[in-house]
């Protein structure tokens, strides 16, 4: 019975494929250093690769999506200095499956970074502090358009940004 028990666990484990993480490796910040007199509400949000392989960032759903300078959607979590939400006022675009060019590719080493001027996009407080986090999905590969015209199914991880807080200012 020890014999046979040996053997199943050798071939269950023989058959178990390993999944690698996708966001190990990466790193989401948020920064603000206030220092713009005409966008002082504005944060670089920054996606590094530290990782050895490349990985699929999926632009389109995140801040790296920026069609005519606008957001696509909310995504960022802003809450206020009594933890409130605060209101998205952008656009909302909706996209269809997600072909290779909605996703950014980054090398082993790899940065890439955008400036988004949050009071363009939210309702803002008038004073107060707020404090703003993101994420971006990011996949080992890019998923592939089925027959059907759907997405295939991949699993990915949600890369969390830090949590940058930051006193709202009225743009000169």
């Amino acid at each position: 019975m020890t014999f046979f028990r040996r053997v199943t666990s050798l071939i269950v484990l023989s058959c178990v494929v390993p999944v690698v993480d996708a966001s190990e490796g990466m790193e989401l910040t948020i920064s603000h250093d206030g220092r713009s007199i005409s966008e002082p509400n504005t944060v670089v949000v920054t996606l590094s690769n530290k990782s050895g392989r490349e990985v699929f960032a999926y632009r389109d759903h995140s801040a790296f999506s920026k069609p005519q300078g606008r957001l696509t959607g909310a995504w960022f979590k802003i809450t206020d200095s009594f933890n409130r939400p605060v209101v998205y006022k952008g656009r909302s675009v909706f996209f269809g499956a997600p072909s290779a060019s909605a996703f950014i590719r980054l090398e082993p080493g790899e940065t890439v970074s955008v400036s988004v001027d949050l009071s363009r996009e939210y309702e803002l407080p008038i004073a107060g502090k707020v404090a703003v986090a993101t994420s971006v999905a990011v996949y080992d590969r890019v998923p592939e358009i089925m027959p059907n015209g759907e997405s295939e199914d991949l699993p990915y991880e949600s890369v969390k940004s830090n949590v940058e807080s930051f006193y709202v200012a009225k743009p000169a």
